[in-house]
């Protein structure tokens, strides 16, 4: 029975110890939920944790904070207080108000707000730590605070909080690695900085100079590193090259690591070949094609690779921008023809050596419309339209135009505006029939918004002053604003040749009616150097130089100089030009010149007939337009002339008329009147009409009294769409009027280029004793002429290569020494017709003019005229 007693007292310690061990359980659950509602952390202790994000800068943060770390549910509360993490005592009516099992019950939080404790919510609370101290280490160049500004702006974060914050830092691109760690409230973040840039170098180029590579590159010295914009520059020097047409390019990157974290980044470039247009074709769905491939390839851009453009053409090589525009230049020519439905696509294919792409434009030509009629109308009362008519080029039962209907509204708005109507607009109006294929047309007049312009601003004109601009456009502050004066102006701009794009927009300011105007230009180079060299018949071996600027002092001025040094010759010349002076559509120039050449009597530039003749002097002269078709010109000129080498057996003629004249002063007033209705294709006449004569007097100034009429007329008709067959009539004539002393070099003279298969000054009053050619005061010369691309060589249009075959007739009579009384010996005096036939081949190349030669025979002429059949021109126009 005695032990009884003992195990009564055994079992009552171990229930009190068991006692204690739950309540000491409840009193750490009751104060973890607390701190939970609070927000706070609930463990002793707080594991460090990192991420290295080097391999992965997407993946977040490692959790700091795991799920297991959190305490798990208390029991059932029996006791009647606790303490919480602090110690304090717990009332038991607070502990009971907490119960898993019943999420929708609420629960005070320290402050004695009650708040929902759902699932959702309890797992949200779980997250959030308190962040009392941050401490930032590895920075040296990058501020502090360029870290903290990354931070949430509360003093609490949660898990998704941390992983934005690294991953924010890493895409700053400032670091390299970065470390986070949370420890008794203290937030710890070590970083290891990227290093900048000390250079930038480029290895292995020469198709591209360094220069302009640095001038394209992003990458700059004391830029921060990083693998991305290494990548990234890769790729821009890549797509440089790819625009240059060299897609084989590759490109390394390496780092050469400098002391204070500082690194050379050195581009290895291996450029391989430039890749070339090897074939264009054109792929049409239609038995028979409206047009050619020839004519097609006439109407792109881009070209076919070919041997004989010795230079190089930007167009042989492969660009895709140049191919999507070939195919707008393809849509719009097939909409100029009437082909309203036309679908152009282009497809590529890259050679397996990656130097030649295969180009494929597909075709979808439709049908082709017709006008079926013209119709003008107006929703403005009163509108008188007497007059409009006359600028419509298309009628009845012509193939349609897509680009026609938009001219004629510019210039029916155009000649509204002229009226006094600023504020009235024309839009065509179109009506398809597809099942008839017709088009009706209907000119619509009506109200346009009422417009003033306020402001004009200029952008991007570093080099070119406002007053160019200013000049050019079609309106100035206060002017009515219209779309069609818009966009006139950026025609004009862009004629200018100065920039690289034009942008004319109107931007709306606070009044209704008043629109500000943003001129923004990309300005290009706009100075040039021609060298050119060779051999022609008239001058010998030719060398020549010439430097051009076409804005010269940012005032659209244009300066050149000329240089040219040949076999039988020299010319000098400076010159400045204003296109705009005074503000207005004149062009104001002048020049100082210097030339000599070698000229002959006998056809010989070497032997007894040849004389030396020298000018230095200057000029100026003035242009403006009559209308859009028509130009007129004055020009004064004034120079020291010297005449020397004559031969003692030359012409008794001519050294009675040089005795005592060698070196004369000559002033001269022209007079010039230019029509011009013609195409112009790559600075050559294709079609059209183009009319000039000159008058110049002799004698106001100088010694030299006469006056010189010349007219020139030239017709172009192209024998085909393609324009590879085209046909050219020219005449022209000229005669000269005595009025004091005149020199007989100051007459006319042919021969050569002038009037192929004779030779300088070959034909017209000669002495028949001596045989020296004795010049003239009248002549005239008519000619045709028919050029053709060699096609049936299989050489494109496009080449410079083309044959001509050529017929001339002409004359020259009546000799300043004719009315002498002994003009006995002077034969061909009075007009004797001449003629000759020929054929050739020119090669047009940009720098230089045409190469090429002449065989021309002589069929009507006398037995006096001196012949020649082969002809080599270079840098003569034919």
């Amino acid at each position: 029975m005695k032990i009884l007693p003992i195990i009564f007292f055994l079992g009552l310690s171990f229930i009190q110890e068991a006692w204690s061990a739950d309540s000491a359980n409840l009193s750490s659950s009751s104060g973890h939920e607390k701190e939970i509602l609070k927000g706070l952390d609930s463990e002793k202790s707080t594991e460090n944790h990192s991420k290295n994000h080097q391999n992965d800068k997407s993946s977040g943060v490692q959790e700091i904070y795991p799920e297991s770390s959190f305490p798990s549910v208390p029991p059932k509360v029996e006791s009647e207080e606790g303490e919480d993490l602090q110690g304090n005592s717990v009332v038991p009516e607070a502990l009971e108000s907490f119960h898993p099992s019943k999420p929708d019950e609420k629960v005070q939080d320290l402050q004695g707000t009650f708040i929902d404790l759902d699932k959702a919510s309890r797992e949200s609370l779980k997250e959030k730590k308190i962040i009392k101290e941050v401490k930032v280490e590895g920075i040296h160049r990058v501020d502090r605070q360029a870290i903290l500004d990354h931070l949430p702006e509360h003093s609490y974060c949660t898990q998704e909080d941390l992983d934005v914050f690294v991953k924010n830092l890493f895409n700053s691109g400032l670091f390299k690695e970065v470390f986070v760690s949370l420890e008794k409230e203290i937030f710890t973040v070590k970083v290891q900085e990227n290093p900048s840039i000390a250079e930038v170098r480029f290895e292995g180029n020469s198709q591209i100079s360094r220069s302009d590579l640095k001038e394209e590159a992003t990458l700059q010295p004391r830029d921060i590193f990083s693998k991305e914009s290494i990548s990234n520059e890769v790729k821009r020097i890549t797509q440089i090259y790819s625009n240059k047409g060299y897609y084989a390019v590759k490109v390394s990157s390496f780092i050469q690591c400098l002391k204070q974290n500082r690194v050379n980044v050195i581009f290895k470039i291996k450029e391989g070949n430039q890749s070339y247009n090897k074939q264009i074709r054109f792929l049409i769905d239609s038995r028979s094609p409206a047009f050619s491939d020839r004519a097609l390839k006439n109407v792109i851009t881009s070209l076919e690779s070919r041997w004989w453009r010795i230079l190089g053409d930007p167009a042989e090589c492969y660009d895709k921008a140049r191919v999507e525009y070939d195919c707008d230049l393809l849509r719009k020519h097939y909409y100029r023809n009437g082909y309203l439905d036309a679908k152009v696509t282009a497809h590529t294919q890259l050679a397996k050596n990656r130097e030649h792409f295969y180009i494929t434009f597909c075709i979808h030509e439709g049908h082709r419309y017709c006008i079926s009629g013209v119709k003008i109308k107006s929703e403005i009362k009163d509108l008188d339209l007497k007059g409009l008519e006359t600028h419509i080029t298309l009628g009845k039962g012509d193939i349609f135009d897509a680009e026609m209907p938009e001219r004629v509204s510019v210039r029916m708005a155009q000649e509204l505006e002229n009226r006094g109507l600023p504020f009235v607009e024309v839009r065509p109006v179109i009506d398809k029939d597809e099942q008839k294929r017709e088009i009706a047309l209907c000119f619509l007049a009506r109200k346009a918004p009422v417009l003033y312009v306020g402001k004009i601003f200029m952008k991007g004109n570093y080099a070119t002053n406002d007053e160019v601009f200013r000049r050019v456009l079609k309106f100035s502050e206060g002017d009515p604003l219209s779309i069609n004066k818009i966009n006139n102006s950026k025609e004009l701009l862009e004629n200018m040749d100065f920039f690289e794009s034009v942008e004319v927009k109107p931007v709306y300011t606070d009044h209704p009616n008043i629109q500000n105007i943003v001129v923004e230009v990309k300005e290009k180079g706009t100075g040039d150097v021609k060298f050119s060299g060779g051999y022609s018949t008239q001058d010998g071996i030719i060398g020549q130089i010439g430097l051009e600027e076409r804005n010269l002092l940012g005032r659209a001025l244009y300066g050149n100089l000329n240089c040219m040094v040949a076999q039988h010759g020299m010319d000098f010349r400076v010159g400045v030009a204003n296109p705009f002076c005074f503000g207005r559509n004149l062009t104001l120039g002048g020049a100082v010149f210097y030339n000599r050449f070698r000229s002959t009597t006998k056809g010989n530039f070497s032997g007894q007939g040849a004389y030396k003749q020298s000018a230095g002097g200057g000029d100026i002269y003035a242009r403006y337009p009559l209308s859009s078709k028509l130009s007129q010109s004055w020009g004064y000129s004034m120079h020291a002339d010297h005449i020397s080498h004559f031969s003692p057996y030359m012409s008794p003629y001519i050294l009675e008329n040089m005795w005592g004249r060698y070196n004369v002063l000559n002033a001269s007033l022209e007079h010039k009147l230019d029509y011009a209705r013609a195409n112009v294709e790559n600075g050559e006449y294709v079609s059209g009409t183009g009319i000039q004569w000159s008058t110049v007097l002799h004698g106001v100034g100088g010694e030299i009294k006469c006056l010189k009429n010349i007219v020139m007329a030239s017709h172009y008709i192209p024998l085909n769409d393609e324009r590879t067959f085209l046909l050219k009539f020219e005449v022209q004539g000229g005669f000269v009027n005595k009025m004091g002393y005149m020199r007989f070099s100051d007459q006319f003279t042919l021969g050569l280029f002038s009037f192929p298969g004779f030779r300088f000054s070959g034909l017209g009053p000669r002495d028949e004793r001596t045989g020296d050619a004795l010049f003239a005061r009248c002549y005239y010369t008519a000619s045709v002429k028919l050029y053709w691309a060699l096609d049936f060589l299989g050489i494109p249009k496009e080449t410079p290569l083309r044959a001509v075959a050529f017929a001339y007739t002409g004359s020259l009579w009546d000799s300043i020494f004719g009315k002498r009384d002994n003009c006995a010996y002077i034969l061909s005096q009075g007009f004797q017709n001449r003629a000759s036939y020929g054929v050739g081949l020119m090669w047009m190349l940009p720098m230089v003019g045409n190469i090429g030669f002449l065989f021309a025979k002589p069929f009507q002429l006398q037995r006096w005229d001196q012949t020649q059949t082969f002809l080599f021109m270079w840098g003569q126009s034919f």
